[in-house]
């Protein structure tokens, strides 16, 4: 049985509606300002005598389609389309089954008499398809994935504070009228392994297979690079491995360059390095130019790519977090062009947060809201500072650079003072002290509280400190305070932070815990 057509398809002989809205508006007129009688118009004009009267009655001159309206209504179907653009705008689109339930809680809740699956609870497909013919502006489409770091990433301050500053350096190295020396670079992994997609087939068959390369696929990172002109640097790959072999370059165009990596196929900041040195400095005009980059790690940390690239008149400009999907050329441009979609599989929409709703006024706009309530993102806790756009090669963030690299090289130093003191106690050889009394002051109180190791028997040659807490000794390296062991240090720093969380909640504003205060430490017995 063949089913109902969702468009009326209007009959070559039928004569039904043939007449025109500019018709029905000069008919109306015409018997308005007495020129002629209804029946006189509906002849002249083509318009049925009933039709024109029921029409000059009610004042109505607009044709519309033929055949009964729409189930909601014209009105609520346009809140129903302004209500699906809304959640568009807020990041959380809604789906055909979400339109399909809205519209029927919809139709209930405003008690209209409605011929929707009521066993189901939602509209059916014939009505969403004539809701989409209605509404043309509203179409299908399959939605990307966005995180949340990078929605509230895109705010109006921390990019015009970017802008801001790519316009001051511009201008103060004299770049604004010179476009071949305005870089951007960008890396992106890549897939190895080709994805099956749609093919055809013999219609019946269970089971179609397709050949792949490896089971899993292989990643590879290209590196592009351009400037505001349109000229492309030849690309670089990173691969995976240790020998490079002769067949990874087949195919790749002139200039171009494959760097191997022992543990994987990301970027580090060696390879960054390299590339540098290899690859750009050599092909950059001469003179100043400036190389925008995204915030990631390999980019900013490294301290002689830094001073390199200040030697050698590259300004870096990185830009702030989760920005790069707008800001970035290369990603906007080549970088999407190139990559493969990711096929995800499609769920329901969960919001994060609904915002409460009153229901002292039911209007459709309130209803509607109440059904499918437009959600709120929520902020949640960083685990670590935010990046934003800041120029590389300045000389506070190189100071700040090595700062940080001297103080995880002293924290790797007093890593392995304790590794020797804990190993220390093997050795039969004293060093300091005369072991001659030892029995008598061998105990508990004598032993470093952060390696255990005996002050009568230590082979460290460094100074030793008194706990303020708990009155206990313990080595200078073995503790990362001045004032007090590990164990007191990092109890008293949880207390600070419980503290200041309490006097958050209390409303009594922020509490700074800052740095525990330093005492002179007190001398050796």
């Amino acid at each position: 049985m063949a089913s109902m057509p969702n468009k009326y398809q209007r009959k070559a002989i039928a004569t039904r509606g043939c007449w025109s809205e500019d018709s029905l508006k000069a008919a109306i007129n015409s018997i308005k300002n007495g020129e002629m009688s209804v029946y006189r118009a509906a002849v002249i004009y083509g318009i049925p005598r009933k039709t024109l009267e029921r029409r000059y009655k009610t004042n109505n001159d607009k044709k519309g389609p033929m055949g009964p309206t729409s189930m909601l209504g014209d009105q609520n179907e346009k809140k129903l389309a302004d209500h699906i653009k809304t959640m568009q705008g807020t990041g959380f689109p809604l789906t055909i089954r979400d339109v399909r339930v809205i519209a029927f809680q919809f139709a209930e809740q405003l008690n209209i008499k409605h011929k929707f699956n009521k066993s189901e609870e939602k509209a059916g497909y014939d009505w969403l398809q004539m809701f989409l013919r209605r509404h043309p502006d509203i179409v299908l489409r399959k939605s990307e994935g966005v995180s949340i770091a990078r929605c509230q990433g895109m705010n109006r301050n921390e990019v015009s504070a970017y802008f801001d500053l790519l316009e001051k350096n511009l201008i103060d190295n004299d770049l604004m009228t010179k476009p071949n020396c305005v870089f951007n670079m960008d890396e992106s992994g890549l897939q190895l392994n080709n994805r099956p997609g749609h093919v055809l087939a013999a219609k019946g068959t269970k089971a179609v297979s397709t050949t792949t390369s490896t089971e899993k696929g292989e990643t590879i990172t290209i590196i592009a690079c351009c400037n505001a002109e349109g000229t492309f640097l030849p690309p670089a790959c990173i691969m995976k491995g240790m020998n490079k072999k002769s067949e990874y370059e087949d195919g790749m165009p002139p200039g171009s360059h494959i760097f191997m990596s022992k543990k994987s196929a990301y970027i580090t900041s060696a390879i960054f390095l390299e590339w540098l040195k290899i690859h750009f400095t050599p092909r950059k005009p001469p003179g100043k130019v400036l190389l925008l980059l995204d915030g990631h790690s390999t980019h900013c940390n490294s301290v002689e790519m830094l001073e390199y690239a200040n030697e050698n008149e590259i300004i870096l400009l990185s830009m702030p977090s989760h920005t790069s999907h707008f800001l970035q050329p290369l990603d906007r441009a080549i970088v999407t062009s190139i990559t493969p979609p990711n096929f995800r599989e499609t769920g329901e929409n969960e919001p994060l947060a609904i915002p409460g709703t009153s229901a002292d006024q039911w209007t459709p706009s309130r209803i509607l809201k109440d059904i499918s309530p437009i959600p709120q993102k929520l902020m949640e806790v960083r685990k670590r500072s935010k990046q934003v756009g800041k120029l590389l090669t300045s000389e506070e963030h190189i100071a700040l650079r090595k700062d940080k690299e001297n103080e995880k090289t002293l924290k790797e130093h007093r890593r392995k003072v304790r590794c020797i003191s804990e190993s220390s106690s093997d050795l039969s050889e004293p060093v300091l002290c005369d072991t001659s009394d030892e029995e008598d002051k061998e105990n508990e109180a004598d032993n470093c509280a952060g390696c255990g190791e005996n002050y009568y028997k230590t082979r460290l040659v460094e100074d030793w400190l008194q706990c303020l807490i708990c009155d206990r000794w313990v080595h200078e390296n073995c503790t990362e305070f001045d004032d007090m062991c590990s164990k007191c240090g990092q109890k008293k720093k949880k207390e600070a932070k419980q503290a200041e969380f309490q006097g958050k909640g209390k409303g009594k504003g922020k509490s700074s815990t800052g740095h525990l205060s330093r005492i002179p430490t007190a001398n050796l017995p």
